[in-house]
């Protein structure tokens, strides 16, 4: 992947998005993470003169240290809006092995989530939500619903299982679910033990 902008050199909270999600939620999730002292690195596809603009608000109005990153996509002209989004949705993983190696942990979340709690991150090597597949005729929404892809954790030494989620994504359909179907097969063939457990109480 083509990227610029700054990578982050410290554990950080991590997200991905285009530049409509990131004007729309980006500054509720970077000031949620500057009361809990939590640095934050944001990944934005396409990015907009205004996304700079407001790039430039949030490293100046709050205390963390908040890096940014780009990438330009030229989508097919045929592709429709659910692959698009689907895209999106995966871009984070997509993103994920470009900025674990300078950061050296990483809590991968929705940017449209929020922190209402500190927390300390995970004294491990990986985390993740896992969850009962949802009971449907449909094998791609089990596959995909094995764990929730809202909230992920990975520290450098496990950079290659990054990897593997994003070769994962690179061989499935841009169908919903790609990115849980992704990041569940790659779980599972790295076959290691589930180090730390998030919950829905975390996500709440």
């Amino acid at each position: 992947m083509n990227l610029w902008g700054e990578l982050p050199a410290t554990a950080v909270i991590f997200a991905a998005c285009d530049s409509v999600y990131f004007l729309e939620h980006a500054p509720a999730l970077v000031y949620s993470a500057d009361k809990i002292a939590k640095n934050v690195h944001l990944h934005v596809c396409n990015p907009t003169p205004e996304v700079y603009s407001l790039a430039c608000v949030l490293t100046s109005t709050v205390n963390i240290a908040v890096t940014f990153s780009f990438n330009e996509v030229n989508f097919p002209a045929d592709l429709n809006d659910s692959a698009r989004q689907t895209y999106f949705a995966c871009l984070r993983f997509l993103v994920l092995p470009e900025i674990l190696p300078s950061a050296g942990r990483v809590l991968t979340v929705d940017v449209d989530c929020f922190f209402n709690a500190d927390f300390d991150y995970p004294d491990a090597s990986l985390g993740y939500f896992p969850r009962e597949p949802l009971s449907s005729s449909d094998a791609r929404i089990k596959a995909g619903s094995h764990v929730a892809a809202g909230v992920f954790w990975l520290s450098e030494e496990n950079l290659p299982l990054a990897k593997k989620i994003r070769e994962n994504i690179k061989t499935v359909p841009l169908n919903w679910f790609a990115d849980q179907i992704a990041l569940h097969q790659a779980v599972v063939d790295a076959n290691q033990p589930l180090a730390h457990r998030f919950d829905a109480q975390f996500m709440d």
